[in-house]
């Protein structure tokens, strides 16, 4: 047989193994058949994966673990731990899937010396040094919808943290607000930002959430009301914002306009909230407790954003069955949510994927994240737009494993019942939006 006879064989003999893969996956009670060698080689791809590998080093990949690409090189390690530590953190995709932005840090016998933030155009050129500090450490970082300015916290062991911007080829660093923390979301076509801060060390205040104008062409705004227990607010592609209100007994989430005018209610919430709306604008989700000081629950609930406009009525839904939902992420086509939930004393996880109109639960795997994982996971309200965990096309999902010898990032299915592989060793990884 000549090569290329050779070749299409080969290939045709994958695309069966595959076809039968599937198949066998979409059988009913079928469990994860184990991953195959080929598969990830025939699989469309899907945009591009950063992760921080163990080494300290940024660096991305495809979905297969190929082409690799290294952004960052001088990361070092003292395995002594008496000498200087340098390494990156928190890689986040800017809007368009041109450019990355992470941070160093450099310590030296567990104090801080010094952190930055850094961008990179992935084209081989270095990265390029967007702001540095030797006493406040950077992290949070946010990229504009038309991938023009960067929004990031720094902080200090001791002190406020200051919500700041920049842009991503350097410049002058513009401090936008000092609270004592910050939770905020971009308007989905501009360059406006809502942020829910709050100021817990005066006590005067229990938070404000204002809408900030990085263009410089309008005024900043606060809305009314006092904000409830929840992290950011959430745009509507109408350019309306949702937010919580305090009331007696929780709070009440509202959809108004962003000037502050006309106010509508969508649902009652107890205790602390993170909400999101899906990409298309047409459900809201959010985890909350399910009762009034229900402290060890935690629900998922999804409305009807659409419907509830419409009929007038309230029609918040628990999705999440007894799970205890610890984070939750929209899958990029607005069809499914990928949610954690802690199933058991040995840190582990159980990640699921909710299907919305269905409302079919399916777990996509367990395993023991990663320390940086986890702060992603403990801290999601703030990160949802700057780490991804799903696939620009929405069939995968991204996540960070410590196994017994190693940290593993690991690629899911999120719809196929074959089980996860590995694609590189790693702390910390995210998704390109495209």
């Amino acid at each position: 047989m000549t090569p290329r006879g050779r070749a299409v064989g080969f290939r045709a003999i994958a695309l069966a193994a595959f076809a039968a893969l599937l198949l066998l996956s979409c059988a009913p009670g079928a469990r994860n058949l184990p991953q195959s060698p080929v598969l990830k080689w025939l699989e469309r791809r899907a945009g591009r994966i950063a992760y921080v590998g163990m080494d300290g080093n940024v660096r991305t990949m495809d979905q297969a673990g190929g082409s690799q690409h290294e952004v960052t090189s001088d990361a070092s390690v003292d395995e002594n731990g008496t000498g200087p530590l340098y390494y990156y953190q928190f890689p986040a995709w800017s809007p368009d899937a041109k450019s990355l932005a992470f941070v160093s840090i450099r310590r030296k016998g567990g104090l801080l010396e010094g952190s930055a933030v850094w961008t990179s155009t992935l084209n081989g050129s270095a990265p390029t040094q967007v702001y540095a500090s030797n006493e406040r450490s950077a992290s949070f970082l946010s990229w504009s919808p038309d991938s023009s300015r960067l929004v990031f916290v720094t902080g200090r062991p001791q002190g406020h943290a200051q919500l700041e911007s920049v842009s991503p080829h350097g410049g002058e660093v513009r401090v936008l607000g000092t609270a004592s923390g910050f939770a905020w979301r971009w308007e989905k076509r501009g360059r406006r930002i809502a942020v829910h801060s709050v100021d817990e060390d005066t006590g005067s205040s229990p938070g404000r959430v204002g809408i900030l104008d990085l263009q410089g062409t309008g005024h900043d705004t606060d809305l009314a009301g006092t904000p409830g227990e929840f992290d950011a607010p959430a745009w509507a592609p109408d350019g309306t914002i949702i937010t919580a209100v305090s009331d007696a007994d929780g709070s009440t989430l509202y959809r108004e306009d962003s000037s502050g005018g006309d106010r509508e209610p969508l649902a009652h919430v107890d205790g602390s909230a993170v909400f999101d709306l899906s990409p298309d604008g047409r459900h809201l989700a959010w985890a909350a407790s399910p009762s009034p000081g229900d402290v060890v629950s935690r629900s998922l609930y999804v409305l009807d954003v659409a419907a509830r406009h419409e009929s007038g009525r309230l029609a918040a839904v628990p999705v999440s069955g007894g799970d205890f939902v610890a984070a939750f992420f929209w899958s990029p086509d607005g069809q499914r949510i990928a949610y954690f939930v802690p199933s058991g004393e040995d840190s582990s996880i159980a990640l699921k994927v909710l299907t919305v109109k269905s409302r079919a639960v399916r777990t996509v795997a367990a395993f023991t994240p990663s320390p940086y994982y986890l702060s992603l996971l403990e801290e999601y309200g703030q990160y949802a737009e700057s780490i991804r965990v799903w696939s620009p096309d929405s069939r995968f999902l991204l996540y960070c494993d410590q196994g017994d010898s190693s940290f593993d990032v690991m690629v899911a299915y999120a719809d196929a019942a074959i089980a996860p592989r590995k694609v590189a060793d790693g702390l910390v990884a995210s998704w390109s939006p495209r």
